[in-house]
């Protein structure tokens, strides 16, 4: 599975990765998360063979499965040269690297090349060409909710948060990483918006669990029945990404929006991004709408999923921390689990 690096995340934040740029190189055994930078990675691929190849990830694809749960990137990679060193019976490394093809082959994290029960040699790879075929399960997987009463879990500096938000499918898929062909900074183009609902509790909790499965736009979700825009363009207060975990961090966004109280517990916040396609800056024009897509809901707290809105409303970003297991991702905005290195987690590269 591909686990970004910190370079890697933020590429992908900033809208600089496309598939074309990334390629795979095998590596010697011997780093660690400690270890793993450019230099010492070019090192490691020089004792593994001497030329240095690389090799493209051939069928990108990101898909959603709705029977699974979960967004992959599914794909393979032929390694199909037989110059690397001659030793043997010895196991390359496990993981190989994931490199920018654009940028001098810069570090952009790593992915598994085989199972511990079938290991790939070094007499294999000058024997014959390798195929590794990622096309059915994925070279990486974001998880999703299972139901719109599930659980999403995340950690702080000092605990263990759970929250119920949504992930807007499309929307995601539509980052340039994914090969939309859109120009998006999520760094500058991230904003929020507010919306009104007629449902209530957990009617309002499976409608957009399910809506987030299909809809893209901002537009689409404001025009849906049930569903009404307030407000948007909203910007989050020192918005940039973490130092030390793969997630976007702020102080808090301030929605406000005067003369407009709404007593009931109805309103709801999402986040979504602006793209270079929109030529309108009017939030309520359907050109900024259209060109603007959905990433998620926010909720103002761990079981909050609609409140009150009387003019004003703060909402605060919970600060990332180190995750204990594999089932908690850092907290913050955007996170994503990271397994950068040999299956060490919460990693810290540069």
């Amino acid at each position: 599975m591909i686990s970004l690096s910190k370079s890697g995340y933020s590429k992908f934040i900033r809208g600089e990765l496309t598939p074309s740029d990334l390629s795979v190189a095998p590596i010697a055994s011997g780093l660690i998360n400690a270890t793993m930078d450019n230099t010492n990675i070019l090192a490691k691929r020089t004792e593994a063979s001497s030329a240095t190849p690389t090799f493209p990830i051939d069928d990108f694809a990101a898909v959603f499965y709705d029977s699974d749960d979960e967004i992959r990137i599914n794909g393979q990679i032929n390694i199909n040269t037989q110059n690397f060193s001659d030793l043997g019976d010895t196991d390359i490394f496990q993981h190989g690297v994931v490199l920018d093809d654009s940028d001098s082959n810069d570090f952009l994290g790593t992915i598994l090349l085989y199972p511990d029960s079938d290991p790939i040699t070094y007499s294999a790879l000058n024997s014959a060409p390798i195929n590794i075929d990622y096309r059915v399960t994925g070279i990486a997987k974001t998880n999703l909710k299972s139901s719109y009463q599930s659980q999403t879990f995340a950690r702080t500096v000092s605990l263990n948060v759970i929250n119920y938000d949504d992930r807007f499918v499309a929307g995601f898929l539509n980052l340039p990483f994914f090969d939309s062909g859109k120009t998006v900074n999520l760094l500058t183009d991230l904003r929020v918006a507010l919306l009104s609902t007629s449902f209530v509790n957990n009617t309002f909790a499976f409608n957009i669990y399910e809506k987030a499965k299909t809809l893209a736009s901002l537009k689409e979700l404001a025009d849906s029945t049930e569903y009404a825009l307030i407000s948007a363009g909203f910007k989050y207060n020192e918005l940039g990404i973490s130092s030390s975990y793969p997630c976007l961090t702020a102080l808090d966004t301030t929605i406000y929006v005067p003369g407009v109280t709404i007593n009931d517990a109805s309103c709801f916040c999402v986040i979504y991004y602006e793209t270079s396609d929109i030529t309108n800056p009017d939030v309520n024009s359907a050109n900024y709408q259209e060109n603007s897509f959905l990433l998620g809901t926010i909720s103002q707290g761990s079981f909050t999923r609609l409140y009150p809105f009387k003019q004003s409303l703060i909402l605060d970003t919970l600060t990332p921390g180190t995750p204990i297991s594999s089932q908690y991702a850092p907290a913050g905005i955007m996170s994503f689990s990271n397994y950068v290195g040999p299956g060490l987690l919460g990693s810290e590269l540069d």
